[in-house]
């Protein structure tokens, strides 16, 4: 991830010399991602921000605006999950507003355009989740699953494994069985795409969450 961060940082630099403001919104999006995977939400809000300037500026085309509308779901999601653990109810019925209607975005989006598709239905699944539809969190989970698959996404499938061995193993889950696979096996199913793919940092996440320790 820090490797990432220098590559992006270089490319916001070259392209804000050159005053290319199209790929800089694309920029803006991925450092905002990157952020919050490494828990810098200040960041996350800040670049978030940033990229919307530029949305609201041109005239983008679905390819241009799925990074973006990726990025804030992500954002919105963390906000919602965060006021809900914090009992902040005014905080929470705000970010839960702010991520529907961001999901009803990246949804629109990726019908167009496949790269963030498989994501978006993982996405859709949590927010189901956090709103207690647990039946319909996993429907969207298991066309996450059909999506990854079909569209050879082995990244984007192996971290709607670890997403649903995780929400298997809350103490509020109605179900410790999806689609005949126990929350442990759907580790195991993550680590090993993420052994053949190399990726020590999901790997190290992975261990950190319940089903990886």
């Amino acid at each position: 991830m820090d490797e990432a961060l220098i590559e992006i940082e270089e490319a916001i630099d070259f392209v804000q010399k050159a005053g290319f403001n199209s790929p800089l919104q694309e920029l803006y999006s991925s450092k905002a991602f990157i952020s919050l995977l490494m828990g810098d939400i200040e960041e996350v809000g800040r670049y978030l921000k940033l990229a919307d300037k530029i949305r609201s500026e041109l005239k983008l085309v679905p390819v241009q605006l799925s990074s973006f509308y990726r990025s804030q779901l992500e954002y919105d999601l963390y906000l919602f999950e965060e006021s809900q653990r914090h009992g902040n109810n005014l905080e929470s019925s705000k970010s839960r507003k702010q991520a529907a209607k961001s999901l009803k975005m990246l949804l629109k989006t990726t019908q167009k355009v496949a790269q963030y598709r498989t994501e978006s239905y993982k996405l859709k699944g949590v927010y189901y989740w956090l709103i207690n539809k647990q039946k319909k969190a996993l429907k969207w989970w298991y066309k996450a699953i059909k999506e990854g698959e079909h569209l050879g996404a082995r990244l984007e499938l192996a971290r709607t494994y670890v997403e649903i061995g995780k929400r298997l193993l809350e103490p509020k889950s109605d179900y410790k069985i999806f689609n005949g696979i126990k929350a442990e096996e759907y580790q195991e199913m993550a680590t090993e795409f993420f052994e053949e793919m190399n990726l020590k940092w999901d790997l190290k996440e992975l261990s950190r969450t319940p089903i990886g320790g």
